[in-house]
């Protein structure tokens, strides 16, 4: 099934493993270009360049940490050409039930999620803006974010607010 993305670039936050990984190759299958980002470099060089091998994609990455506004500014402000899609899928589990939980642990999870997933989709908006062709914001959220987990005050917080 071909979607019409071919040529279209993308830019996929928590991408070196699981839902963000699975995203990162159904859109290269479909030939977007995409931009990794994520905090372990070494999965997402193996991810990379497994993706531009296999659907003859450019795939480049960026290890950071997403819950620091002045890295997104800086991600952002390096990517060349248009961005068409940001995938907003980064996120960290720091489970412990609430009386165990730290205050740390809490504001951890929100950075990620929270603030993470804002500053991402500010910057890539500005951009969409800017290019006057407008683009897709997908931000993924989780039925923890709906029914909420055991141990998982802070994860599920987070994600009601995405």
């Amino acid at each position: 099934m071909d979607l019409g993305l071919r040529g279209r670039k993308a830019v996929i936050t928590g991408s070196s493993k699981g839902l963000g990984q699975a995203t990162a190759e159904t859109l290269a299958s479909e030939g977007v270009d995409v931009h990794l980002v994520a905090r372990d470099a070494k999965a997402l060089e193996r991810i990379a360049t497994d993706l531009a091998k296999r659907y003859g994609v450019e795939a480049a990455f960026s290890a950071l940490d997403l819950s620091d506004s002045n890295n997104v500014d800086s991600l952002f402000a390096q990517l060349s050409g248009p961005i068409d899609i940001l995938v907003n899928n980064a996120g960290i589990l720091r489970d412990r039930t609430i009386l165990k939980m730290t205050t740390e642990e809490w504001d951890d999870v929100i950075r990620v999620h929270l603030t993470g997933t804002f500053t991402c989709l500010q910057a890539a908006a500005r951009i969409m803006k800017e290019q006057g062709t407008g683009g897709r914001i997908i931000n993924t959220s989780s039925s923890s974010g709906l029914l909420g987990n055991f141990g998982q005050a802070n994860y599920g917080a987070a994600k009601a607010g995405i």
